[in-house]
């Protein structure tokens, strides 16, 4: 996450490290990250990486959920995002849980306080977690230092997350100062987009829309070209 000399809060999201999925130098490390570039796949008759394959057969489709921090305030974020969660349905299902930010005075902040924030999101974010829907789940913390993925690839990564039994993966998305390095800790993956920054509504959307073309890919669909 971008932070100015002043500690100013920035509202956007800096998003992550490019497709070659290298590791931007002195950057602090995401915890437990694994995961391979899955090369170019188009969906094999009656598979694709929603869907739990285990003895015995179809065990039901993979649930997505999108735990950020903070909602979106702009009504055509939330509407496009609605259109990815209703595409979803083919597939499995997409689902978006809003963490409360943490209240910080409308000044610029020190780095005490930056990290004091941090800590307080990262206590709710601990307690989702720790429902019982969420402790199995597979957890990929949204992070600058995160490893890239072509959309082939990432149809790939959710194809082996499958085939190891998830039936729930749940995305991470941070403030405006990122994730506590504590909350990185306990995801099984750190993911990027781009060294670009983002609005946080946008990029909720624009993760919801990879999702999807990754559920496509797989199911040998023609939504990707």
């Amino acid at each position: 996450v971008r932070r100015p000399a002043s500690g100013k809060r920035m509202p956007e999201f800096h998003a992550l490290s490019p497709v070659s999925g290298k590791q931007h130098a002195g950057v602090r490390p995401c915890g437990n990250a694994s995961g391979a570039h899955g090369s170019r796949r188009r969906g094999r008759a009656g598979f694709h990486p929603f869907r739990r394959r285990a003895r015995g057969g179809d065990k039901g489709p993979v649930n997505h959920v999108i735990l950020h921090v903070g909602e979106a305030k702009e009504s055509y974020f939330r509407e496009a995002f609605a259109e990815y969660q209703k595409r979803m349905n083919a597939y499995g299902s997409l689902t978006s849980v809003a963490v409360r930010p943490a209240k910080t005075p409308g000044r610029a902040l020190s780095a005490a306080e930056i990290e004091q924030a941090l800590e307080t999101e990262a206590r709710e974010i601990e307690k989702l977690l720790d429902a019982p829907e969420y402790r199995k789940s597979y957890r990929i913390a949204l992070c600058i230092e995160g490893e890239g993925f072509s959309s082939e690839g990432l149809a790939g990564l959710f194809e082996q997350i499958a085939a190891k039994g998830h039936s729930r993966i749940v995305y991470l998305i941070g403030s405006s100062w990122g994730l506590a390095p504590r909350v990185k800790a306990l995801c099984d993956l750190k993911l990027s987009f781009s060294p670009m920054t983002f609005a946080h509504s946008l990029f909720r959307v624009m993760l919801a829309e990879q999702i999807y073309r990754a559920a496509s890919l797989s199911a040998g669909a023609k939504y990707h070209k």
